[in-house]
């Protein structure tokens, strides 16, 4: 049995006008809402043994800001291909970096954070920011993870409002 925790990153500034939506970083209330997934993994006692994370500012510092507020040692794996990435890629990221551990946090971009959840549950959940899934995953190794294997939503957690 696998674990996967699938966050959407927390709220972002607006774009600058001409700025690359790839540099926008968290606001304040995105960081706030970053550091609560943080103290939410750790009071629900889910310490991933890794963290996949787009390569995107926002993404990359809601990993980091989840990870400091919960107390991980290891820092997030960056990844590049999961920036504007499918389900397929997201699927195919866990298979080939994921190898021997048992608990995974993938932080990444709707719409495709909500296609993930919906493609191995079988059932939609909205994401808002810094919102995230928790799955159990029937497969032993990451490698035979795929849509069609047996998959449960324990819940979806979201940060409060305000």
């Amino acid at each position: 049995m696998k674990t996967l925790l699938v966050l959407r990153h927390a709220k972002a500034v607006r774009p600058d006008r001409g700025g690359h939506d790839y540099d926008r970083a968290l606001s304040d209330r995105g960081r706030r809402d970053a550091q609560a997934v943080g103290r939410w993994l750790a009071d629900e006692g889910l310490q991933p043994d890794l963290i996949l994370a787009s390569s995107a500012v926002r993404t990359r510092q809601t990993a980091e800001l989840a990870a400091e507020a919960a107390e991980l040692d290891d820092e997030p794996s960056l990844l590049e291909p999961l920036y504007g990435a499918d389900e397929a890629t997201c699927l195919a990221m866990l298979r080939a970096h994921a190898e021997g551990d048992d608990t995974v946090l993938l932080v990444g971009h709707n719409p495709t954070m909500e296609g993930l959840v919906e493609r191995l549950a079988g059932q939609y959940e909205t994401l808002k920011t810094a919102a995230i899934a928790h799955l159990e995953i029937d497969v032993e190794e990451w490698a035979s993870i795929a849509p069609g294997v047996r998959c449960r939503l324990i819940g979806v957690w979201r940060p409060p409002k305000g």
